[in-house]
C-alpha cells in the first residue's frame, strides 16, 4: 500500500474510533436502568420514544462499532502493546458476534446469548478500558516516533 492509501487507511480507522467514542460519551451520559420492551404490539408506539431505550440503542451502537474498530486495527498491523494485550482477551469474540447481532436480523436478538455476554459488567469495564487504551494511542500518534510513522514508513505493513 503506497503512502497515501496508508494516510487514508489510518485516518478511516481514526474515524471509525471517532463513532465509537461519542456513542461511548453518550452512553456513559444517558446511561439508566435498561427499559424493557413489550411484547405487546398494541404498546409499540410507545416503546418507540428514544428517549425511552436510548442508552440501550447507544451501548449496542458502541460495542459493534469497537469491533470494527478492533478489525481495521488488525487490517493494517498497527502494534500497542497495551492495545495488543486487551485484543487477546475473549471478548473480542464476544464483540464481533454482537456486532453480528446488531447489524444482522436476528428473531429474537434481545435474548440472544450473544447479546446477553456483553451486558456483563466485566465486559463493560474491559470495553471502556479498550476504549482508553485506543484514546491514548490515537493521542500519541502526532509525536515523531509514533507507532503511525514507524507503521507509515514500514513496507512490511499494509
Amino acid at each position: 500500500m503506497d503512502k497515501a492509501k496508508k494516510v487514508r487507511a489510518f485516518i478511516s480507522l481514526f474515524e471509525y474510533f471517532r463513532y465509537a467514542e461519542t456513542m461511548r460519551y453518550w452512553f456513559n451520559f444517558h446511561a439508566t436502568d435498561p427499559t424493557t420492551v413489550s411484547e405487546d404490539p398494541s404498546q409499540f408506539p410507545e416503546v418507540i420514544d428514544p428517549r425511552a431505550h436510548g442508552d440501550a440503542v447507544l451501548g449496542m451502537l458502541w460495542s459493534a462499532t469497537m469491533y470494527v474498530v478492533i478489525e481495521g486495527w488488525r487490517k493494517l498491523k498497527l502494534r500497542d502493546l497495551k492495545i495488543d494485550h486487551l485484543l487477546e482477551s475473549e471478548n473480542v469474540d464476544i464483540l464481533r458476534r454482537f456486532r453480528n447481532v446488531t447489524y444482522h436480523y436476528q428473531l429474537d436478538h434481545i435474548r440472544d446469548p450473544r447479546f446477553q455476554a456483553l451486558m456483563n459488567p466485566d465486559r463493560l469495564l474491559w470495553k471502556g478500558i479498550l476504549s482508553q487504551a485506543f484514546r491514548e494511542f490515537f493521542g500519541r500518534q502526532n509525536d515523531a516516533d509514533s507507532e503511525y510513522a514507524r507503521w507509515l514508513n514500514d513496507s512490511e505493513r499494509p
